[in-house]
């Protein structure tokens, strides 16, 4: 499985709707802080890696993470994009973990 070499990715709010969205109430810290571009993907249950249809494993792109309370993906779970590159086809895959925040 080839890697994407790791990018921080920062949302930054586009309009004035986005820039006024509340923070989250009870999530910890680092929630709403976890997007990324390539990079290993910060599995929050067991890591399951899909498969393209040739067999191999994807390759991790970009991780997304909730906004806030909201927004919220999954119990503050995290949203991960895969591909893999075979020959002229690509296979993409999305896979959402979620995660409860509360413990």
């Amino acid at each position: 499985m080839k890697e994407v070499p790791p990018f921080k990715s920062v949302p930054e709010p586009l309009t004035e709707e986005a820039r006024s969205l509340p923070p989250f109430k009870w999530a910890g810290r680092d929630i709403g802080r976890r997007h990324r571009l390539g990079g290993k993907p910060d599995f929050i249950q067991r890591a399951e890696v899909p498969h393209c249809s040739c067999g191999k494993e994807m390759t991790f792109y970009a991780q997304l993470d909730s906004i806030n309370d909201d927004l919220i993906i999954g119990d503050c779970g995290l949203r991960f994009h895969l591909f893999r590159l075979s020959g002229d086809e690509v296979d993409f895959a999305v896979v959402l973990i979620a995660a409860s925040w509360l413990t």
